[in-house]
């Protein structure tokens, strides 16, 4: 009896063992630069183990600009806008430099309209305000370009719900979109 109980605190002790080592997961950061469509620019954190990450990202947006003239009256608008995003990444090695990136973020975006108008009465200026908070998934691929930088893009379909100052300018309600976004990041 003294042996049969010796042999399973021996099977059980080793089992223990064994699942303490395979649970010992190391951790991962990543820390970039983002280049979302032709006007966002921004850095990103990354902090988890190498298959799941939580991300912060943060986003200044250049918007555009537009001039028109009305017989003596000028027109001058400016768009730009700050963001940004919080949410989970899920990753799948595909081969040694290859991954497969999934999840989805929240995200909040403050977005500003600069109108400067020209005409006989002096200049004036008036600015415009929306509040954009919205949801977005993410889908893309990573490529190890050296083991401590890697080269990612994604497709981030989004919804997101526009508020704020009621004008010709802004918006107002739902509106749902895509965009692709490249990311350049370290990893330690």
């Amino acid at each position: 009896m003294k042996s049969t109980l010796f042999f399973l605190f021996a099977v059980v002790f080793s089992f223990s063992v064994q699942a303490q080592e395979v649970q010992e997961v190391q951790k991962q950061h990543e820390i970039g630069v983002v280049i979302g469509g032709i006007t966002s620019k921004g850095i990103t954190f990354r902090t988890g183990t190498e298959k799941a990450l939580w991300r912060f990202t943060g986003l200044a947006h250049t918007g555009w600009s537009m001039t028109a003239e009305f017989g003596s009256t000028r027109e001058e608008l400016e768009t730009y806008a700050i963001s940004v995003h919080a949410g989970r990444e899920f990753r799948k090695a595909l081969d040694s430099q290859f991954e497969l990136r999934y999840g989805a973020s929240a995200s909040f975006k403050y977005k500003i309209y600069d109108l400067v108008i020209t005409d006989q009465d002096g200049v004036r200026e008036e600015k415009y305000f929306n509040y954009v908070p919205g949801m977005f998934l993410i889908g893309g691929f990573n490529y190890a370009v050296a083991p401590q930088f890697i080269l990612g893009m994604e497709v981030t379909p989004r919804v997101s719900y526009y508020t704020g100052d009621k004008n010709l300018f802004t918006r107002e309600g739902v509106k749902a979109g895509m965009a692709l976004q490249i990311s350049f990041a370290y990893r330690f």
